[in-house]
């Protein structure tokens, strides 16, 4: 008995599954189609909406990034700007002492010119005296050589 009530309940319940179901007429499953490729447009179109959010919200994140950066640029502006102006400052205490410098060795110059003249001269009449000086040595040395000698001979009588 069991068995033929667990039967009855199996066709009972397939009996109300089929009444369920429905058979579709051509229309209804035209209409359904329609539905479905709707509903696959409207996803599509949804779809590529979301990419574009997508984008624009990378895009407001590189905006916020990038101002951020600027903001950051324009805190360090005043510090750099008092850099560049000690720069320049720097760079124009140099060229002023560079002018100095050069009006300086402008001003030496003619000296510095007569200086290396007088070297030049020098040099030349040291060449023409060098030879005096080695006759005047060579007397020198011929001098105290025969004063050697002067001395020995006067030591020698007195030795006798």
């Amino acid at each position: 008995m069991n068995a033929t009530k667990l039967k009855k309940k199996k066709l009972e319940k397939i009996d109300f599954e089929l009444g369920a179901i429905k058979i579709l007429s051509e229309d209804e499953i035209t209409v359904l189609q329609n539905e479905i490729a709707e509903s696959e447009n409207n996803k599509t179109q949804i779809d590529n909406e979301l990419q574009t959010i997508d984008k624009a919200q990378k895009w407001l994140k590189d905006l916020s990034t990038l101002k951020k950066q600027i903001d950051e640029s324009n805190a360090k502006l005043p510090e750099l700007e008092a850099i560049e102006t000690e720069a320049k400052t720097a760079l124009q205490t140099a060229e002023n002492e560079l002018k100095k410098a050069k009006e300086e060795q402008e001003k030496a110059n003619p000296v510095l010119i007569k200086v290396r003249e007088l070297d030049t001269k020098i040099a030349e009449k040291e060449k023409a005296i060098k030879p005096v000086f080695e006759a005047i040595k060579t007397l020198k040395d011929t001098i105290e050589s025969l004063s050697k000698n002067i001395t020995l001979q006067q030591q020698v009588p007195k030795l006798r």
